[in-house]
């Protein structure tokens, strides 16, 4: 055992002279290189391909914890490789072994092993990019909600590209349209800025649906040090894109947690730890998973773009560390800590997936469990005593930064950066240096420019009831909260009137109880997908009408709504109230689609599956919260979807334009689709006018909804929803108590509806 031992420290600590072996070979075997990557995935990733830091650092015990013979599994390999393999056995394309290994593979994970942001020790950022300073994707981990944490780009593979077993793309892919956004925006900063020549560190982005540039830091040549560029210093430049289809930069907003004038920096620290539900702006969201941590010159990187779990806990050791500096109590405690009425007492917004097979005797168990999610605080450091009264008086910069430094103890960090984090090419947070002179912009050579694809198109129908149009009415009514709901089964009977899922006594629930009765009614078996969020119970709906393909080759078919509703604006801002809306068009509309497609399709014959899910969660501030659990578990099993057909306000027809939007997502399959829809829609409702709107149209609307979601995933995708995008949303109506049934065009939403049910009919029969 020993003699195996000593041989794997051997090879491993002698990696490179291996390496210096094998580059006379072809190339290096596959299973050589994923046990090797695997032992890479425990080292830090700026120190990657060391094996002796590997050993300083002590990761080696991680990797044995897991596996108590990976050395004598080492050895074995590398040995039996060297001498036995032939040369041409060997491949130096990364396989897919070593891919998953490097996805599944993170012993840093967040949700294992939470920290402080004071654990982490600073370092000198130097020349190293931002990405160096992100954590680890990992493929096992729900995305959190875009109101508590900004989701990357995928510029390689897409999640679902992973699970398909696809080899990693080669290049970060971006499409062309965006390198002349680039040139644009980065010599606007360089002539505003007064520099002749500058590398900026950027990244694409997408805000509002729009895909942009974040530009972070600057410096003079690659021999400079990497310093920031500020917002405010810019506020004249950025003052010119008012025009909201215009791509405008994304520079970093600084935050200071300490300054002269206040100690600490209440507001900063309010915009940052505060919960959604203490904002003064209904929109208005926390900053902390979308900051680096840095000291006050912003010289040394502590962390960055943090799991929102860990908010609370170091909201908490910041002020617990200040009243132990300063001697007094920091302000906002009672604030952080208070209770909210008629709302949840958790601070915590962790997404946690509900056991499988959960009953309702152990939902109140769960619900009391999950409701103290923060339940790692950490052991507070030994605080030296500092003479506060004597750093007040002193007014100038230098003093005023050490004493941002000091309240840290040097250990800790003072000031935040705010933007978005950067994308993920293939499974690695990267981020890109272009160099900028009066005549050209140079981009890496490492960057793929690709063309957006163009759509392409393929081509019975459905007998539809005369009593459709009637049923869909009695369901919208229901649905709107303005008719009783009279369960089938049970017989309960009540009225849906809150629907928000922050609401600590919110009706959610109920309606999943409610579907489910009516599709047992109909035949048709349900699957409740449960979840936890800020303490309360969560679910999506699967209706799955099983086809006649075996499971193998069954690609299912998806039509999808959201059944939660947004808090009405005009209450909140005359009252501070936070009120849900009745949601007739946002998004009753298209749940009553889905309940009378399940009436339709289940007498039809099918090839492959179709699924009717009811997503909870698209509204503020859950933010597509069903929409990214489902496209996780699809993630996690491994299935490949045919198409997903998702609805979002169908009814608002006041223009009496009959138009509707079709948006498909950015694939060539979700063009396939739209033009599929296209087509079907003269056949199905002639009456209506169809205008296909390309995802990066500043017409598209998909950004605005659960689609975007599963666009970025990679699954093909179109949104069906009326008139409404960026440049058409003053409706009295929206996210207001006037979203009623009457103000609802029940024939323009029901022919809608038809279109998707007839779309989805046909693509589960090719």
């Amino acid at each position: 055992m020993r003699f195996w031992e000593h041989m794997s420290l051997v090879i491993l600590r002698k990696k490179c002279l291996m390496l210096l072996v094998f580059k006379y070979i072809s190339t290096i075997s596959r299973q050589v290189e994923s046990l090797l990557w695997f032992t890479d995935a425990a080292i830090p990733r700026d120190q990657r391909g060391n094996p002796q830091e590997c050993f300083k650092r002590k990761q080696w015990s991680i990797i044995q914890t897991h596996f108590p013979h990976i050395n004598e599994i080492m050895a074995f390999w590398c040995v039996f490789f060297v001498i036995f393999t032939p040369m041409g056995a060997f491949s130096t394309e990364i396989s897919h072994e070593t891919f998953v290994a490097r996805n599944y593979f993170d012993p840093n994970s967040p949700i294992e092993n939470p920290q402080s942001i004071f654990e982490f020790k600073p370092v000198f950022a130097g020349n190293r990019p931002l990405s160096d300073f992100c954590r680890n994707f990992s493929l096992l981990q729900v995305e959190p909600p875009a109101s508590e944490q900004s989701s990357p780009l995928y510029l390689g593979l897409t999640p679902l590209q992973m699970i398909q077993k696809l080899l990693p793309k080669k290049k970060p892919e971006i499409p062309y349209f965006m390198r002349n956004t680039a040139v644009r925006q980065a010599q606007e900063i360089r002539r505003f800025a007064k520099l002749d020549s500058v590398e900026f560190e950027v990244w694409p982005a997408e805000v509002s649906g729009l895909r942009t540039w974040v530009f972070s830091r600057f410096r003079e040549d690659s021999n400079s040090q990497w310093k920031w560029l500020d917002q405010k210093e810019f506020e004249k430049l950025l003052g010119k894109y008012k025009d909201v289809c215009t791509p405008w930069p994304i520079l970093p907003k600084r935050i200071d947690l300490f300054d002269q004038k206040s100690f600490p920096n209440k507001k900063a620290i309010s915009e940052i730890f505060d919960d959604i539900l203490q904002m003064k702006g209904l929109y208005d969201k926390p900053l902390f998973g979308d900051v680096v941590w840095t000291n006050h010159a912003g010289s040394e990187i502590f962390c960055a773009w943090l799991p929102i779990s860990w908010r609370e806990p170091n909201m908490t050791e910041l002020l617990q560390r200040n009243e132990k500096v300063s001697g007094t109590k920091s302000p906002g405690v009672n604030n952080f800590s208070s209770d909210i009425k008629g709302a949840n007492k958790s601070m915590g917004s962790d997404l946690l997936p509900m056991p499988p097979s959960i009953n309702r005797g152990a939902t109140n168990v769960l619900h009391q469990a999950s409701s103290s999610p923060n339940q790692y605080f950490h052991r507070l450091k030994k605080l030296n005593s500092i003479d506060i009264p004597t750093l007040v008086k002193q007014n100038s910069q230098e003093n005023a930064s050490s004493f941002s430094d000091k309240v840290c103890l040097d250990d800790g960090c003072t000031t935040c950066w705010n933007l978005p984090q950067p994308p993920l090419f293939n499974c690695d947070p990267i981020t890109f240096i272009v160099k900028v002179t009066k005549d050209d912009v140079i981009f890496p050579e490492n960057i793929s420019w690709t063309n957006k694809p163009s759509p392409n198109s393929i081509c019975d129908q459905i007998f539809w009831p005369t009593s459709y149009y009637s049923d869909f009415l009695e369901d919208l009514k229901i649905i709107s909260g303005q008719k009783e709901a009279k369960f089938p089964i049970s017989l309960k009977k009540t009225r849906f009137r809150r629907k928000n899922n922050i609401q600590s006594d919110n009706q959610l629930e109920e309606m999943a109880d409610y579907f489910e009765e009516r599709y047992r009614l109909l035949g048709l078996k349900t699957v409740r997908q449960r979840f936890f969020w800020r303490g309360l119970p969560q679910s999506n709906i699967i209706v799955k009408i099983k086809g006649n393909l075996p499971d193998e080759i069954n690609h299912p078919i998806i039509i999808a709504d959201h059944y939660d509703t947004a808090f009405a604006e005009q209450v909140f801002e005359n009252t501070n109230r936070r009120q849900s809306t009745p949601g007739a068009n946002d998004n009753g509309t298209a749940v009553v689609a889905l309940l009378r497609a399940a009436d339709i399709l289940r007498k039809l014959s099918l090839r492959h599956d179709i699924w009717l899910i009811h997503l909870t969660g698209e509204e503020y501030p859950a933010d597509d919260l069903g929409a990214r659990m489902l496209s996780f578990e699809l993630r996690k099993s491994r299935q490949e979807i045919g198409g997903i057909i998702l609805m979002d306000m169908i009814g608002n027809n006041q223009a009496k334009t009959n138009l509707f939007q079709i948006n498909p997502g950015s694939s060539l399959s979700s063009q396939k689709i739209a033009k599929l829809i296209n087509q079907i829609s003269f056949e199905v409702a002639p009456n209506l006018t169809p205008v296909i709107r390309e995802r990066f149209s500043t017409l598209s609307y998909l950004y605005n909804t659960d689609g975007l979601i599963f666009d970025r995933e990679g699954y093909p995708i179109v949104l069906l929803n009326e008139e409404m995008n960026r440049l058409q949303t003053s409706r009295n109506d929206y996210h207001n108590m006037t979203d009623i049934v009457s103000n609802v065009d029940l024939n323009f939403a029901a022919s809608i509806s038809k279109i998707a049910i007839e779309t989805a009919w046909k693509l589960a029969n090719q």
